[in-house]
């Protein structure tokens, strides 16, 4: 095999482990190759030895992790194979000029680069890895941040934008809350006028236009961007846009190929672009995890990513610069209006989708039926979806609030922060009456029972009655 070849096959197999202990004879047995071949490789192609490019390359990628999340340092350290903190303290020092801390604290970018044939990972701004040609076969970009729903960021289209645009190196405080209250995400809550409907809860329902709330994000990102269907392109013209934009280094944000037609975030592609690789939220999820293979890096393997039914669009999209459009003022007048309005096409919205979601809770048979289950499984979701709507999107409303109070140093920002963490807070406090997070709780019989459901619908009076304090409060600051 071509030395370079060999090297870069080297370096797909370190970012793959980055995160594990690295048996290097078992790396060149992998290559094909002699132990004491592959440390000469390092030396004379990469100026370095084995041991310190991995060590550099844990930094760089624990660097990512800093920023990115968080996580205790000390958990990173670990994660990274640092056992002793101090180690890893004098190690990151050497790398970045900064202890762990004050490059969270600083806030330093970490951008992609070109590692090798194909390859790309985290690396400090500033910070010097080997460039080599691309190969067309194949490209991975490691170090994407994994979307999952543990990281309390449950809506997947700005949480794959976010993921996507931290990997590229665009850093901004509160990231995700900004695309939250762009998007108006954060102040929707929507009941269909039929009746209990499990597309409710999608951002293509937030508005009439369901584009608005995806160009009030890219507005935002100040990111050009492109939607195709699949009925829009060939798949071979899909395959050519995939592999273009991965080789440029930038992600893919598409629907569907692991999971239900949610945002998935494409981070590589092998064999000609016929697999391709990425973040799903449902990729370890049990009912979608039998037929998902999974990388050693941790991503999803996926050859039938065109043929699936879910899949349905795919979003290339491209920054300007490094700046952010961040118009405080529309997304405020935004939010009070999505709040206010009753009727958005065939949803209720306000106080209207309160009332009408408690109406149902307490009115529906369906809940005293014992041959139901599937429609009651159905209620369940959409019930899981509202609650989402108010412990996910109040809380990250409350994030967007609370930071703009201290910047501008207005208590009424601060009150309302206040007042939407107390709604999250009901969402919480659903979930507990449901014993919802109890995996010995039947969900379905909790669900059933009318004293649950009517402790329900008195925490949706709490939090309708909230929302009508801070739709006046709002009203005040955009006169």
């Amino acid at each position: 095999m071509e030395k370079t070849l060999l090297l870069s096959s080297a370096i797909y197999y370190i970012e793959s482990n980055i995160r594990n202990e690295i048996d290097y004879e078992e790396l060149a047995n992998h290559l094909g190759i002699s132990y004491r071949y592959l440390r000469l490789l390092f030396k004379d192609y990469m100026n370095e030895s084995l041991h310190s490019y991995v060590s550099k390359r844990r930094i760089h990628n624990a660097a990512l992790e800093i920023i990115s999340t968080d996580k205790w340092l000390t958990e990173i350290a670990s994660e990274f194979q640092y056992q002793a903190y101090d180690s890893f303290t004098r190690a990151f020092d050497r790398v970045s000029g900064k202890t762990p801390a004050e490059f969270r604290k600083q806030n330093i970018a970490v951008k992609r680069n070109l590692l090798g044939v194909g390859i790309y990972g985290p690396v400090i701004e500033g910070g010097n890895t080997m460039s080599l040609n691309l190969n067309q076969e194949e490209c991975v970009l490691f170090g994407v941040p994994k979307v999952e729903f543990t990281t309390g960021k449950c809506n997947t289209f700005p949480a794959c934008l976010e993921s996507a645009l931290v990997y590229m190196g665009y850093q901004e405080d509160n990231l995700y809350a900004n695309l939250m209250a762009a998007s108006g995400l954060s102040f929707r809550l929507r009941w269909n006028k039929e009746g209990w409907d499990m597309s409710s809860v999608a951002l293509s329902f937030v508005e009439e236009d369901p584009q608005l709330p995806l160009q009030r994000m890219f507005t935002y990102a100040n990111a050009e961007y492109q939607f195709y269907d699949k009925q829009q392109l060939s798949k071979e013209e899909c395959k050519h846009q995939i592999m273009k934009s991965l080789q440029n280094g930038v992600p893919i944000l598409a629907s569907g190929i692991v999971g239900p037609p949610e945002t998935v975030i494409i981070t590589g592609y092998k064999n000609h672009g016929k697999t391709l690789l990425g973040w799903s939220y449902f990729q370890e999820h049990p009912e979608y995890a039998a037929n998902v293979m999974i990388d050693d890096s941790g991503y999803f393997v996926s050859d039938d990513w065109w043929e699936k039914e879910e899949t349905l669009n795919f979003c290339f999209f491209e920054k300007k610069d490094a700046s952010y459009n961040k118009d405080t003022g529309a997304w405020i007048k935004n939010a009070h209006r999505l709040m206010s309005k009753l009727e958005v096409g065939s949803y209720y919205g306000g106080k209207k989708a309160y009332e009408s979601w408690k109406e149902a809770l307490l009115n529906d048979p369906v809940f005293a039926s014992s041959s139901a289950i599937q429609l009651v499984v159905e209620r369940l979701l959409v019930e899981g979806d509202n609650e989402t709507c108010l412990n996910e999107g109040r809380y990250w409303a409350s994030v967007f609030f609370d930071e703009l109070g201290k910047g501008t140093q207005n208590d009424e920002y601060t009150m309302i922060a206040s007042d939407f963490k107390a709604i999250a807070d009901i969402g919480n406090e659903m979930l507990a009456i449901r014993d919802a997070m109890n995996p010995e709780a039947n969900p379905i019989e909790k669900l059933c029972d009318m004293k649950i459901r009517k402790e329900l619908a008195k925490q949706i009076d709490k939090a309708k009655d909230l929302e009508q304090i801070i739709i006046k409060k709002l009203e005040k600051l955009i006169v």
